[in-house]
C-alpha cells in the first residue's frame, strides 16, 4: 500500500471512533488540529485530576468511565446536555474519562475532518519530570500535510494540567524517544539494553516489561483500528507472567514491535495482513462481537464501454483471459502457532452423545423452580403456549447465566466498563458452554447500515473493485487504463500482419488559439505532417492559419507503419525497435497521450490515470472510494445516504383526480371557497395565458402547465393581475413564475416557527439524491466496472443473483486479476451461500438495515455464525422460522442441523410444527400462560412429547387436536371491492390489486415476493393518510377506488404496548381509567377530596414518592449488575399510605392492580364499562394477566392480543379495516386458534381483515387469498393467484397453492 493508501486508512473510522448517528455533533468542529484539541479538552475531564477543577463526581459521572466507544460518549452527551461541543463547558458538566478517552475522541474528530489520525500507546517522560520514570500514557498521532510527517499530541494536557505536572515540553508536538516513548520503541530499547525496564511504569505494581508488553499489544491493536480499553487484555500473550513467556512469545513480540515502528510506515498492507493472520486477532474480534461493538431505476444515459486498450488487446490477440473455477479451501489455524489454537476442543465435544446442560431450580419470571435437562450437541426446541416461560428459560436464564459467567471471568476493573446482565433466579447450571444468543431484534437503526455492511459482503466487494476493477470516465464512459510505452509497443507489434496504422501525438485538444509557434517548432524538430481539425496537413508547405477564437484539435504524425511478422531475427528486432522508439516519441510529444489511427477506427492510449478525451484525472483506486460511509467515497451532495429531504410532487398534489380549484393540492386548498384570493387570481391568469381549462382534473392538465405550477416558468414571463379582497387596490405585474416547489423550499428555510416548519415539511419526503441518483457513492466509485458491472448495480442485485454472478466472475478475469481476486471471491461466495441457505435469497445488499424484520435480522446473524466455524458453542435462537414461507423451511432446518453436526448445541424457542418434528429433543412448557405456566409439561423426543397425555403441544402433534376454522368451510361473499391501482414499490410490477370488503383476506407468497411492499408500505400508509389523516408517505401507486366503503384503518402489530415499566395492560386497554373513577366515587375518597388521578402511580399525590411509584428501588452495584429491591416504604404497593386507606369492597387500588383479568371481571361485575373491556381481554385468552403487570413482561403475542382486545371493546362501526403482519409470530397452536376466533369475530361484525401470513392453518380459513410471487426479489412482485383457498390450491405455479392443497385435503 502506498503512503496515500496508508493515510486513507487512518482517515477512516474504526468501530471505536465511528460517531454513527451522532456525527451531526461534529459538524461545527474547527478545521485545524490545534483548534480541535481545545474542543476535546473542553468536553472531557480526567478522573484522576477532578479535584484540581473543583469538581465532585456524581455516581452517573463515575459510570462514564465505562464508556468504550465515541458513539457511546456522544449518546451520553445528548442525554445530559444539548449544548454544542464547541461552546464553553463548565468542568462540572464535562464527561469523565481517562487518557485513552481523550486520545480516542481526538482521533475521531480528526478523522471526521478528513485528517489521518491514530491512537498511540506508550510512556510519557513529562508526566513525572522529577523522577526517572516514564509513565504509561495514551496520546494521539496525526498527519501534518504541509510538513509531511506524523505529529504526536497529548489532548489531555490543558493549561491546568500542564501546570499541575510541571510540563516543560510542547504537548501539542511531542518528540519521540525524548518526550514520549512509543511502546514498541520502549520494548526495543529495553530488549537492546539501552534503558532499564524499571523506568517504564503505570504504578508501583504495574511496571517493567509486563507493562511495556501490554502497551505494545494495545498499540498494535490501535494501529489496526481496534482502540481497545485500558484493561482489555483478552489473549494469553498479554496475560502471561513474565517467567512463563517462551522464546516463541518473545520472538513474536519482537516482530510486533518492529511492525509498529517500521512496517506500518513502509508497507501498510503487509502490516494489516500480519495483524489479521495472528490467532490472537480472531480471539479479540470474538470478544468484541460478544460485547456488541462489532456486528456481525435507470441510471445516467451512459453506457459502460471497454477501454481502447482493451480493444487493442482484441485486435492484437494478446487477451489472456482464461476460464477458471475457484477452489475453496477452509481457513485453518496452524497447530504450531506460538499462541495456540483459538479453541481447545475437549474430548467430550467430539462425541455428540455425551454431556448435558443441567438447569436446577429456575425461578426467573413465571418459572416455577423447575429442573431442566438439555442434551449437548443436539438440536433442542423449547415450545409452549405464549407466555408459558420459554424465553424466560432460554434467554433470561440459560443465556444470561452464560454471559454473566463470561463477564465475571474478567477483572473487576474491566467489568465496570461492561454492561452487566442481571443474575438469573436459578440455583445452578452445570455443563454450560459459551453461549451466543441470536434474537429477533433490529440489526441497526443507523440509516447508513445496509445488508451489505452488516454482512461485511460490501467490505469484500470494495476491496475486489479497488484491486481488480476498471475505472471509467463519468462523462464519456471510456475506461481509464494507464499503460506504459513498453506495454503499448508490445501490443502494436502483435497487430495482424499487413495492418496499416499511424501513431499520432495530440498537442491540442479542443483548445482555442492559432498554435503557429507550436507547429513551427514541430516542423523544426523534424515533423512534416500533422492532422489539424481532422485534415492531414503537410507542414513543409506552410503553417495553416487558424482562427484563434475557435477550438482546434491538432495531432502530429509521429510514424506510419505496416504491421510485419518478419522471420529474420534482425528484421524482427529492427521492426520492434522502431515501434518502441515511435511509441516513446509519441507519448513524449503528446504529454503522455497518443493516438493509434487504424484503417477503420482510432484508439486513444495514455500512460496517465486520466480520461484522454475529457482530461479528467482519477485517484488510485482504494477501498474507501467505494464506501458511502467514508469521506473519500460518499456522495458529497447527500453525504452517502442516497436520499435527500426534498419537496415531493405527490405530497403537493394529493388528489390528482380533482381540479386545482376543488382541492387537488393541499398547498392551494379548496379555492372555490376563496373566490377573490390572490392565489385564485394567480392561477386563473396563468391558465388563461396558457390556454388551459383550470376546471379540468389535475391529471388531465398539459404537462408543461403542471411543470409551471410546480417548478416555475423559467425565463418565460406572465402578466399577473392582483386585487384586494375588499377591492381597495389592484394591480398587474409581468414576471416569471417560480413555482410551488421553490416557495416551499424558501419558506421552509426562512420560517422560525416550529409549527410552520412542520407544515412545510409535510410536503417533503426523502427522495433519491439528484447527484448520485440514490447510489450513495461519489463519481469515481460509481463508475468502476468489473465484468461490465458497476458496484452500485451489484448492490441492487438480490443475494441469489449476486451469488450467481460471483460464481461466474473467475471465468471473466485475466490471469493477474484472478490472482488478486481469488481469495476475495472465495469469501464473498461463502457468505452469500450461507445467507441464501437461511432463506434470505431475495434481499439486496443496498436494503437498509433498519427496514429488516426481526426474523430477517436473526437469520443474517445465524448465517454469520455458521460461517464462523465455531465448535462447542451453545446457540440460542428465537423463532428462526419467522417470516419464512413453507417452501424455505427445509433449507433453514438444514443449516441448524449443520450447526449441530459441527459440534454445537442449538437451542430454539419455536412454535413451527416442522421445526419441532425435526428436533432431537423437545421441551414443552406450560400448561398455561403467565401464572398458569412455568412448569415442564413434557420433555423428550418429538414422538415422546406427542404421546404425553398432559402436553397440549403433544395433542396437536399427535393429531388429537387441530386448529379449526371458526367459519368452517363457509367463505364469506365480498360486500364490495377496494382497488389499489398500479402499485410499483420495490419489486412490485405495476400491479392492480382488488381487496374484498367485509372478508378475511390473506396475503401470501414466498419470502421477498412483495407482500410487505404491497400492504405495509403502500396500502396501509395510503389508507392511513386518506382515512385517518396521518402524514404518511406510501409507495408509488396511481390511485385507490372504494374508499367510501371504509371509515378507518387500524394496523395491529406485535410491538410492545409500552417501553416503560409503568406501562401495563390495564392502562393500555383503558380499564384503569374507569377503575380509578370507581375509587374516586367512594365516600372516603370524596370526604378527602381525592380525584381519580390520586389512584395513579404515575403522578404525584397518590404514589409512593420514595420509589416514584415503581414499587422497587434500584441499587447500583458498581461492577456488578444493578439490584432491584422492594421499596421499604410502600412494600411494593406503589402507593402511599393515605391512598391505600381508600377501599372499594374492602380492596385497595393496589389489591385491584394485583388481580388477574378473570378475578377482576367478577369483582367489577356491577360496572358495565369496566366489564366490557375486561370481557374482551378474557375473550382473547388473557385471563391470567394481571391488570398492573408491567408491559415489559408481556410476550409479542400477548401484546398483540391486548391491542386486539382494546379494539374489540370499542363501539364498532362495521366499516373498519384491520391490517396485521404475520400475527401468528410467537404463537402456539392454541394461541393461533384464539387469534383466529378474534379475527373472524371482527369480520362477522362487518369489518374487513387483511393479514400477511405464512401459517397454512390461518391461510386455509381465509375467505380470499392474494398470492404474490412467483419468487422473491426481482422475480417476484406479480399476482400469481387469487381467489378462495380452493381456487388458489389449484394453481400449480403458486408455491402457496401447492402446500395449501395438502392442508385442505387433511380437513
Amino acid at each position: 500500500m502506498t503512503k496515500e493508501g496508508m493515510l486513507a486508512y487512518y482517515r477512516t473510522h474504526s468501530p471505536f471512533t465511528e460517531p454513527g448517528k451522532y456525527a451531526h455533533l461534529f459538524h461545527d468542529l474547527p478545521q485545524t488540529p490545534e483548534e480541535i484539541i481545545k474542543v476535546v479538552q473542553n468536553i472531557l475531564l480526567h478522573r484522576m485530576v477532578v479535584d484540581h477543577y473543583h469538581v465532585t463526581l456524581s455516581p452517573d459521572q463515575r459510570k462514564e468511565q465505562r464508556l468504550r466507544t465515541v458513539a457511546q460518549r456522544l449518546e451520553r452527551f445528548t442525554q445530559v446536555n444539548d449544548q454544542p461541543l464547541t461552546q464553553p463547558w463548565e468542568p462540572k458538566d464535562r464527561q469523565v474519562g481517562v487518557c485513552r478517552d481523550f486520545a480516542l475522541m481526538y482521533v475521531s474528530m480528526l478523522r471526521e475532518k478528513g485528517i489521518p489520525a491514530r491512537m498511540r500507546v506508550g510512556f510519557a517522560e513529562y508526566l513525572d519530570p522529577l523522577e526517572p520514570y516514564k509513565v504509561d500514557h495514551w496520546i494521539t498521532e496525526y498527519w501534518h500535510e504541509k510538513e509531511d510527517r506524523w505529529v504526536l499530541a497529548d489532548p489531555q494536557m490543558d493549561v491546568i494540567q500542564q501546570d499541575l505536572f510541571h510540563v516543560a515540553c510542547d504537548t501539542s508536538d511531542l518528540i519521540r524517544d525524548v518526550d514520549f516513548y512509543i511502546a514498541a520503541s520502549a520494548w526495543q530499547h529495553v530488549r537492546n539494553g539501552k534503558i532499564s525496564s524499571a523506568h517504564f511504569r503505570f504504578n508501583g505494581e504495574w511496571k517493567g516489561l509486563p507493562c511495556i508488553r501490554g502497551n505494545l499489544l494495545h498499540d498494535f491493536q490501535s494501529l489496526n483500528h481496534y482502540e481497545l480499553g485500558v484493561f482489555d487484555y483478552w489473549d494469553d500473550l498479554s496475560r502471561k507472567k513474565e517467567s512463563n513467556l517462551t522464546a516463541d512469545d518473545r520472538k513474536l513480540l519482537d516482530e510486533i514491535a518492529n511492525a509498529c515502528l517500521t512496517t506500518v510506515e513502509t508497507d501498510h498492507n503487509a502490516f494489516t495482513e500480519y495483524f489479521d493472520s495472528l490467532p490472537r486477532t480472531a480471539q479479540i474480534l470474538g470478544q468484541l462481537r460478544l460485547l456488541g461493538i462489532l456486528q456481525d431505476g435507470e441510471k445516467e444515459n451512459l453506457s459502460i464501454r471497454a477501454s481502447d486498450a482493451g480493444r487493442l488487446d482484441q485486435l492484437s490477440g494478446t487477451n489472456t483471459t482464461e476460464k477458471r473455477i475457484p477452489i475453496y479451501i477452509p481457513y485453518e489455524i496452524p497447530s504450531d502457532s506460538p499462541l495456540g489454537t483459538l479453541h481447545q476442543i475437549h474430548d467430550e465435544s467430539l462425541n455428540p452423545d455425551t454431556g448435558k446442560i443441567m438447569v436446577r431450580g429456575a425461578r426467573q419470571h413465571n418459572l416455577k423452580n423447575i429442573d431442566v435437562v438439555i442434551p449437548r450437541n443436539k438440536f433442542v426446541v423449547i415450545t409452549g403456549v405464549s407466555g408459558s416461560g420459554k424465553s424466560s428459560l432460554a434467554f433470561d436464564t440459560i443465556y444470561a447465566e452464560g454471559q454473566r459467567r463470561y463477564v465475571e471471568s474478567l477483572s473487576s476493573y474491566a467489568r465496570q466498563f461492561m454492561g452487566q446482565m442481571e443474575k438469573p433466579h436459578v440455583d445452578h447450571i452445570t455443563g454450560l458452554s459459551p453461549s451466543i444468543a441470536i434474537e429477533q431484534k433490529t440489526i441497526s437503526r443507523n440509516p447508513r447500515s445496509t445488508v451489505g455492511t452488516v454482512t461485511e459482503i460490501l467490505d469484500y466487494l470494495r476491496v475486489l473493485y479497488a484491486r481488480a476493477g476498471t475505472p471509467h470516465c463519468p462523462n464519456c464512459g471510456r475506461a481509464v487504463e494507464p499503460q506504459n510505452a513498453q506495454q503499448i509497443s508490445e501490443k502494436l507489434a502483435h497487430l495482424p500482419e499487413g495492418t496499416r496504422y499511424q501513431l499520432l501525438a495530440p498537442i491540442a485538444q479542443k483548445r482555442k488559439g492559432t498554435f503557429a509557434r507550436r507547429l513551427k517548432q514541430a516542423r523544426k524538430d523534424g515533423y512534416s505532417r500533422a492532422r489539424v481539425d481532422g485534415k492531414m496537413v503537410d507542414l513543409n508547405d506552410g503553417i495553416p492559419e487558424l482562427d484563434k477564437n475557435k477550438r482546434h484539435e491538432i495531432e502530429l504524425v509521429i510514424d506510419r507503419l505496416i504491421s510485419q511478422q518478419p522471420e529474420d531475427a534482425a528484421q524482427h528486432a529492427e521492426y520492434h525497435s522502431r515501434i518502441a522508439d515511435s511509441t516513446e516519441t509519441a507519448l513524449k510529444a503528446g504529454a503522455g497521450t497518443m493516438i493509434v489511427k487504424l484503417e477503420e477506427e482510432e484508439l486513444i492510449l495514455s500512460e496517465h490515470n486520466s480520461c484522454p478525451v475529457c482530461d479528467i484525472s482519477f485517484p488510485e483506486l482504494d477501498p474507501p472510494i467505494f464506501s458511502f460511509n467514508a469521506p473519500t467515497g460518499m456522495c458529497q451532495e447527500c453525504n452517502g445516504l442516497g436520499v435527500k429531504l426534498q419537496v415531493d410532487e405527490d405530497l403537493i398534489i394529493t388528489h390528482p383526480e380533482r381540479s386545482l380549484l376543488y382541492g387537488a393540492s393541499r398547498w392551494y386548498g379548496d379555492l372555490r371557497s376563496k373566490n377573490k384570493s390572490w392565489r385564485m387570481n394567480h392561477l386563473t391568469s396563468l391558465a388563461d395565458q396558457c390556454d388551459v381549462d383550470i376546471e379540468l382534473p389535475w391529471q388531465d392538465l398539459p404537462k408543461d402547465f403542471q411543470d409551471i405550477i410546480l417548478y416555475g416558468s423559467g425565463d418565460r414571463k406572465f402578466e399577473i393581475s392582483y386585487e384586494a379582497d375588499d377591492g381597495s387596490w389592484s394591480g398587474k405585474s409581468t414576471r416569471s413564475i417560480q413555482g410551488v416547489v421553490f416557495h416551499i423550499n424558501r419558506l421552509f428555510r426562512q420560517t422560525k416557527s416550529e409549527y410552520t416548519r412542520r407544515w412545510y415539511m409535510s410536503f417533503m419526503a426523502k427522495l433519491p439524491c439528484p447527484a448520485c441518483e440514490g447510489e450513495r457513492l461519489g463519481p469515481v466509485g460509481r463508475f468502476v466496472s468489473l465484468n461490465n458491472k458497476r458496484l452500485p448495480e451489484l448492490t441492487n442485485y438480490s443475494i441469489e443473483e449476486l451469488h450467481t454472478w460471483i460464481k461466474q466472475l473467475p471465468n471473466t478475469l485475466n490471469e493477474e486479476q484472478y490472482q488478486i481476486a481469488e481469495e476475495l471471491i472465495d469469501e464473498i461466495e461463502t457468505r452469500l451461500r450461507f445467507i441464501r441457505n437461511v432463506g434470505l435469497h431475495y434481499l439486496t445488499l443496498d436494503r437498509s438495515a433498519p427496514t429488516l424484520s426481526g426474523g430477517e435480522g436473526q437469520r443474517i446473524r445465524l448465517a454469520s455464525q455458521i460461517g464462523s466455524g465455531l465448535v462447542g458453542v451453545l446457540y440460542i435462537l428465537d423463532e428462526p422460522s419467522i417470516g419464512l414461507h413453507t417452501r424455505d423451511h427445509r433449507a433453514l432446518l438444514d443449516m441448524l442441523q449443520q450447526l449441530r453436526d459441527t459440534g454445537n448445541t442449538v437451542l430454539c424457542v419455536e412454535h413451527d410444527e416442522q421445526t419441532m418434528r425435526t428436533a432431537d429433543w423437545l421441551i414443552d412448557l406450560g400448561p398455561g400462560a403467565g401464572i398458569l405456566g412455568g412448569d415442564v409439561v413434557a420433555a423428550g423426543t418429538p414422538e415422546e412429547v406427542a404421546a404425553h397425555p398432559g402436553s397440549l403441544t403433544g395433542k396437536y402433534l399427535s393429531g388429537q387436536m387441530a386448529i379449526n376454522a371458526p367459519n368452517g368451510t363457509h367463505r364469506r361473499k365480498p360486500k364490495g371491492w377496494l382497488t389499489l391501482k398500479n402499485a410499483s414499490l420495490h419489486n412490485l410490477k405495476h400491479i392492480d390489486v382488488e381487496f374484498p370488503i367485509g372478508t378475511f383476506t390473506c396475503i401470501t407468497g414466498v419470502s421477498g415476493s412483495g407482500k410487505s411492499s404491497l400492504i405495509g408500505q403502500t396500502l396501509t400508509p395510503a389508507l392511513t393518510r386518506d382515512l385517518n389523516g396521518a402524514q404518511s408517505t406510501p409507495g408509488p401507486f396511481d390511485g385507490i377506488e372504494g374508499l367510501d366503503q371504509l371509515n378507518k384503518i387500524i394496523n395491529i402489530t406485535q410491538d410492545p404496548i409500552g417501553r416503560n415499566p409503568r406501562s401495563n395492560p390495564g392502562t393500555y386497554a383503558g380499564v384503569l381509567t374507569e377503575i380509578r373513577k370507581v375509587f374516586a366515587a367512594t365516600v372516603e375518597a370524596k370526604t378527602r377530596g381525592y380525584k381519580p388521578g390520586r389512584f395513579s402511580f404515575n403522578t404525584k399525590g397518590g404514589r409512593c414518592e420514595e420509589c416514584k411509584g415503581y414499587g422497587y428501588k434500584k441499587v447500583e452495584m458498581h461492577f456488578l449488575a444493578d439490584v432491584w429491591v422492594k421499596c421499604h416504604t410502600c412494600h411494593g404497593s406503589r402507593f402511599n399510605a393515605q391512598t391505600l386507606e381508600v377501599t372499594y369492597k374492602d380492596k385497595t387500588i393496589a389489591d385491584v392492580l394485583d388481580m388477574d383479568i378473570q378475578e377482576a371481571l367478577i369483582f367489577f361485575d356491577a360496572h358495565p364499562k369496566i366489564t366490557r373491556i375486561l370481557q374482551t381481554l378474557h375473550d382473547v385468552g388473557l385471563d391470567y394477566v394481571k391488570l398492573g403487570q408491567s408491559a415489559l413482561t408481556l410476550s409479542g403475542g400477548e401484546a398483540q392480543r391486548v391491542k386486539l382486545a382494546k379494539e374489540l371493546s370499542r363501539r364498532d362501526t362495521g366499516k373498519t379495516l384491520y391490517v396485521l403482519d404475520e400475527p401468528t409470530t410467537g404463537l402456539h397452536f392454541a394461541d393461533v386458534q384464539r387469534l383466529l376466533d378474534v379475527l373472524h369475530r371482527l369480520v362477522d361484525a362487518g369489518n374487513t381483515v387483511i393479514v400477511i401470513e405464512h401459517n397454512l392453518d390461518v391461510i386455509r380459513t381465509a375467505d380470499w387469498i392474494i398470492d404474490l410471487g412467483p419468487e422473491g426479489g426481482h422475480n417476484g412482485g406479480t399476482i400469481v393467484a387469487q381467489g378462495k383457498p380452493e381456487a388458489v390450491s389449484a394453481v400449480q405455479r403458486s408455491y402457496t397453492g401447492q402446500y395449501l392443497q395438502e392442508v385442505l385435503l387433511e380437513y
